[in-house]
């Protein structure tokens, strides 16, 4: 019986917390402008809804602050520079770098890795960033404005420097280009290429490698406007992004979209 009690009285006082943090969190009197981009199982349209993992988290952070979410379609190209100049106060997904600190608060949620893509009649003699980096005449693809990992940005920033980068605006067109032959590899993450795999009937054209076994993946940050949010109110955020991943919604949520494997792996880190 007093287990029983004590068990009650930890549900009911960390229920009692939650209500708090999201009573604490500073809506502010406008609603919060956040990015969705259009990339692979994170974000589509069908039947003119919009679809997938950025929705589905942004719906579950409105659920548990209570602020109100005004959500805009941009490319990664643009993002950026829209939250750096003020006009977007969100991202769900974003990756961290010292030029993007200057302003942007950044709260880890998961954990996602890159790929490489190659078609199949390049992978027969690429089978690694080294075979890649010797045949010379082999075209990267990469995505405009897109931040790379220590050792991804090297790769790429040495083959850049030798005029075999060729960067596009989405994801699709880069599998299109793959497909087509006009560039020879890309990286991409599960999220993003199962989707454009489906939709562009592709896969039995591509082959997936790991060019970095040892690498167990880069975090994905929730993104926060410095202009728009204080130190303060990111402490509200990190309690509400802690509380997701506790309670395995965050798990829940990417389950929808990668099998269930893929996703507890992505989750807890």
């Amino acid at each position: 019986m007093m287990k029983r009690l004590c068990v009650l009285f930890l549900v009911v006082m960390l229920s009692g917390l939650s209500r708090l943090w999201a009573e604490e969190v500073a809506c502010g009197e406008k609603p919060i402008h956040i990015a969705f981009f259009r990339y692979g199982f994170a974000y589509y349209e069908q039947k003119g809804q919009e679809v997938g993992l950025f929705p589905d988290i942004t719906d579950e952070l409105a659920r548990r602050s209570g602020c109100t979410f005004s959500p805009a379609v941009v490319s990664i190209a643009r993002m950026w520079e829209d939250l750096a100049s003020g006009q977007l106060d969100m991202l769900i997904a974003g990756r961290q770098n010292p030029e993007r600190d200057r302003f942007a608060w950044f709260i880890p949620y998961a954990v996602t890795k890159d790929y490489a893509l190659l078609h199949k009649a390049t992978a027969i003699r690429v089978q690694s960033l080294q075979d890649f980096l010797q045949q010379e005449l082999l075209q990267f693809g990469t995505l405009r404005q897109r931040s790379h990992n220590s050792t991804e940005g090297q790769f790429v920033d040495q083959l850049r420097q030798a005029g075999r980068v060729q960067e596009s605006a989405t994801a699709e067109i880069l599998l299109r280009k793959l497909q087509q032959g006009h560039i020879d590899a890309t990286f991409m993450m599960p999220i993003v290429y199962r989707k454009i795999f489906q939709d562009l009937q592709v896969a039995e054209e591509i082959t997936v490698q790991d060019w970095f076994p040892e690498n167990k993946g880069y975090p994905a940050h929730l993104v926060l406007n410095k202009r728009r949010f204080s130190a303060g109110d990111v402490v509200r955020w990190q309690e509400i992004v802690a509380g997701m991943q506790q309670d395995g919604t965050f798990q829940r949520i990417f389950t929808r979209y990668v099998p269930l494997e893929e996703a507890i792996s992505m989750t807890n880190f």
